[in-house]
């Protein structure tokens, strides 16, 4: 049975909690891949970040939240940096971030440690890769005591207001415990209806100076930008439901937006405080709602930043008005997210709702503002053949597509 919001919320703070978020490495570097020329980049912990400044803006001064982020230590020594904060903060709840499945190897480890210095401490996990993965994760990793499903926001603040925790963290489907998994008890995400509770990340829980994102490729780029780059998500949730995407098992297809107005304050902050040039907006629909995508990117267009998409853009929602108000906002290059040259594969095996015969003439439309235009294609889906990988090919020969 879920514990309604309203129960937890009104439950009274027994004592000022103490909680130690930790972002797992995941960082690749020339020591452990392929080529030397492959290499990834100090990323803000943006989820972590929201979390956290919702639960701080929520209960003031009754939390003590601090971050370390495993990235920004050598190999030999995150460990050590996370026993120092163990014993300079001791706290109650430790909360880890797994974003990326490569960062599993690192999960005993560091788990262990925790466990090690305090047996108490609470060690909760989440993230991208642990929600779908929740099962086999707590039957292999003996020290983690519970996994938040889906997003953490309100789970976690509710898991702050109650006077106890562990029936709590038992009772709440927006958690899953070893216990809650004996039962089979199926975990449900309890998400933050209104994003304007979330669009103002609190930078401060982190030292800004030690992280640095490089703009994504293309002829127009500099990668020597005077200046931050920053990720900001204005809306969450996707409609569809394609087969290669981790949204695509999920029942709840609505999308949920952050108001314009909240959305341009924000950045306002960022160019102001932290000197922002580069934007990146890492919704996967930021088209959906074309009437306010025109707004925002009008907005934006006054504060002469760069303004990057990496997500990529549904070429259904595409018009020459909108792609004329995405170069004046400062964006050069489009993403378009076709997946597929074949329409077989997009219908029967993919499942995405895409007309291939609209993309050359957006192709062509993106051409007039002088955008260089990527493609996102997926191949080697269970079914598709040969023939299929042709039509691909010839596909993006014919529309003109850059890279």
């Amino acid at each position: 049975m879920k514990l309604s919001t309203t129960s937890i919320q009104n439950d009274t703070i027994l004592k000022k909690r103490k909680i130690l978020f930790i972002i797992l490495p995941y960082l690749i570097t020339h020591r452990d891949s392929i080529s030397s020329k492959i290499s990834s980049y100090k990323a803000f912990p943006y989820g972590v970040l929201s979390i956290a400044s919702y639960i701080k803006n929520q209960l003031e001064d009754n939390i003590d939240v601090q971050m370390l982020d495993c990235n920004l230590y050598s190999d030999t020594n995150y460990i050590a940096a996370i026993n120092e904060k163990l014993i300079a903060l001791n706290p109650d709840i430790v909360g880890i971030s797994m974003m990326f499945d490569n960062s599993y190897k690192y999960l005993k480890e560091i788990t262990r440690s925790i466990k090690k210095y305090n047996k108490d401490i609470l060690i909760t996990l989440g993230g991208a890769a642990a929600t779908p993965s929740y099962s086999i994760i707590l039957k292999e990793q003996d020290y983690i005591d519970s996994i938040c499903y889906s997003e953490g926001e309100i789970p976690f603040l509710n898991l702050l207001k109650s006077s106890n925790i562990i029936e709590y963290l038992d009772n709440d489907n927006s958690w899953v415990t070893k216990k809650s998994l004996n039962k089979n008890v199926i975990p449900e995400k309890t998400v933050v209806n209104n994003l304007d509770d979330i669009i103002n990340i609190d930078y401060s829980f982190i030292d800004v100076s030690q992280y640095e994102m490089k703009e994504a490729f293309s002829p127009f780029s500099d990668m020597r930008i005077d200046g931050k780059q920053f990720f900001i998500l204005t809306s969450r949730g996707c409609p569809f439901s394609c087969t290669f995407c981790s949204h695509s098992g999920d029942s709840d297809k609505k999308i949920r937006f952050a108001s314009v107005n909240r959305i341009i304050k924000h950045v306002d902050f960022l160019v102001s405080k932290y000197n922002l040039k580069v934007l990146s907006i890492n919704d996967d629909q930021i088209l959906f709602n074309k009437k306010r995508a025109k707004q925002l990117f009008t907005e934006l267009a006054k504060f002469n930043i760069r303004i990057e998409c990496p997500l990529g853009f549904s070429v259904t929602f595409m018009d020459n008005e909108l792609i004329g108000l995405m170069k004046n906002a400062g964006m050069d290059t489009a993403i378009l997210a076709i997946e597929s040259g074949s329409s077989y594969v997009l219908k029967q095996i993919m499942n995405k709702p895409l007309k291939l015969k609209k993309v050359k003439p957006i192709v062509q439309e993106l051409r007039k503002y002088n955008f260089w235009v990527q493609g996102f294609f997926v191949s080697g889906m269970p079914g598709e053949t040969d023939d299929h990988r042709e039509e691909t090919l010839k596909f993006i020969k014919d529309v003109g597509i850059d890279w």
